[in-house]
């Protein structure tokens, strides 16, 4: 088997970057990436939880229409997963994994599950609202243990 003639990516922390980048260029990309993650915590980011609170209010009220609103919360919660990340915000990729093993290939779910995932929209609005970037803060650790409380009274 040959070796593949692609080139390998490497990729740098912020003020590591090779030498040789144009300074002009890289301030503009980082200009940019400023820009998106602006427009994520303060449009993507709670338009995305406003839908995802919709939805599991559906499913909670209406059983008939939950195979609908859980695969509605899943693909949310799967773009939530990765845009946390994306956007530096790795309690927010948490929760929509969570979200996501709460979800998936579900055709219903239980009141108590139900109010677990709402616990976890509550979190997820807050993070954002607060800007919680540092899951290690004393906040975000409060929230977060508040969550599992909250979450492990519905489930267990």
């Amino acid at each position: 088997m040959s070796k593949s003639s692609r080139p390998a990516f490497s990729f740098f922390e912020p003020g590591a970057e090779p030498s040789g980048i144009d300074d002009a260029a890289l301030r503009r990309a980082r200009s940019a990436i400023d820009k998106l993650k602006r427009a994520y915590v303060t449009e993507w980011a709670p338009a995305a939880i406003d839908e995802l609170e919709r939805a599991i209010l559906i499913a909670r009220s209406s059983p008939e229409q939950a195979p609908e609103q859980l695969d509605a919360i899943f693909r949310l919660a799967h773009d939530m997963k990765g845009q946390g990340a994306t956007f530096g915000y790795a309690m927010i990729s948490d929760i929509g994994g969570a979200l996501c093993n709460l979800t998936d290939h579900r055709l219903t779910a239980t009141q108590a599950e139900l109010e677990a995932m709402l616990a976890n929209v509550r979190a997820a609005r807050t993070i954002i609202q607060n800007r919680l970037e540092d899951p290690d803060s004393p906040e975000a650790q409060s929230l977060r243990d508040d969550l599992l409380q909250t979450v492990r009274s519905h489930l267990h």
